[in-house]
């Protein structure tokens, strides 16, 4: 049996032509489970059914074809709008483009005649999709006790904007055709808020943006603080490559100190241990180059390297020559 439905939703954004017409994009069908009471679905009884939308149904190349260039009339009439009553109901017309927005059927229609256009923007502004389908027993998989297919679009209403309260009705004439119940967060009706990410800007679900803002933001800080930490590492990394010496340098360094502990010896040889104990490499350096200017007493060098007491005793006396040539140098 073939049972009639509305759904609501909102206009979305919307744009004048050159002649006058105003054309909006809006988000009219979706999958998943509506609500429905059983009376509006020919049962007998008040209690809530569970209507499944299947996504192989809403988006059916059938389904589709049906909804292109559908009439847009002013509230939902009492009959299906067909060939012979289409000049006493229609306002405008469904364009052939029809999207998929994720779990939506997305339509562009279009509004050319004038009164239309005042209650768009006045009295009637959200829309409501008239269609007709059948249901047969849902799979206890998905959670519903009926599944809606043979899914076909007549019209698209534009209705006053939907009444409050628990027991609200989405469609707005509950004479044309079984309607979801206004169930918080399974609505048809989908409020989008703005949230900016980086340099762009994405839409999500008015109750989520505030959480998802927020977790942009602690991302945000968290990429910030890795980000501090990268650079710090590469500065201490640059500082660090700039303090390696190359292998030039480090046989320079390693040959001056060769020569530094060379110099540091002979002087200690030649002045003893006082001489050499708290000297620095500066001073080191004065007393080698005193030595390279003391004269080679002839034979000395050959009798100190042989020993004996009278060698130290020449000994004694050279570095006595050597001490008083410094003090005079000095």
């Amino acid at each position: 049996m073939s049972i009639r439905f509305t759904d609501r939703a909102n206009i979305g954004k919307t744009k004048r032509t050159q002649e006058g017409y105003l054309v909006a994009t809006a988000r009219i069908a979706r999958t998943r489970i509506q609500k429905y009471r059983a009376y509006e679905l020919g049962f007998v009884g008040d209690h809530i059914v569970n209507v499944y939308r299947p996504e192989s149904e809403v988006f059916h190349k059938d389904a589709i074809q049906s909804l292109s260039r559908v009439p847009v009339t002013i509230n939902h009439p009492d009959e299906l709008v067909t060939a012979d009553n289409w000049k006493d109901f229609a306002v405008g017309e469904v364009g052939d483009e029809v999207m998929r927005d994720g779990d939506w059927l997305v339509v562009s229609p279009m509004l050319k005649d004038a009164s239309a256009l005042e209650v768009a923007a006045t009295t009637h502004r959200q829309i409501s999709m008239g269609y007709t389908a059948e249901l047969r027993d849902a799979d206890p998989k998905t959670g519903a006790d009926y599944e809606m297919y043979n899914l076909r679009f007549n019209h698209l209403a534009l209705v006053p904007e939907g009444r409050a309260g628990s027991e609200a009705r989405i469609g707005d004439s509950v004479n044309w055709g079984a309607s979801p119940v206004n169930v918080e967060d399974e609505t048809m009706t989908v409020e989008l808020k703005t949230v900016v990410l980086g340099d762009k800007a994405v839409q999500v679900e008015a109750k989520d943006a505030e959480t998802v803002a927020a977790i942009l933001k602690d991302h945000k800080a968290a990429l910030d603080e890795k980000d501090k930490e990268i650079g710090e590492l590469t500065a201490k990394l640059a500082d660090a490559e700039a303090k390696v010496l190359t292998d030039e340098q480090l046989a320079e360094k390693v040959e001056a100190l060769a020569a530094a502990k060379a110099r540091r010896e002979a002087v200690r040889a030649k002045f003893g241990d006082d001489a050499v104990k708290d000297a620095t490499d500066a001073m080191i350096e004065g007393m080698y180059r005193v030595m390279g200017k003391v004269p080679d007493r002839s034979g000395v060098a050959d009798a100190i390297a042989g020993g004996g007491a009278e060698v130290k005793d020449a000994e004694a006396r050279i570095n006595a020559a050597i001490k008083k040539h410094l003090k005079v140098e000095a």
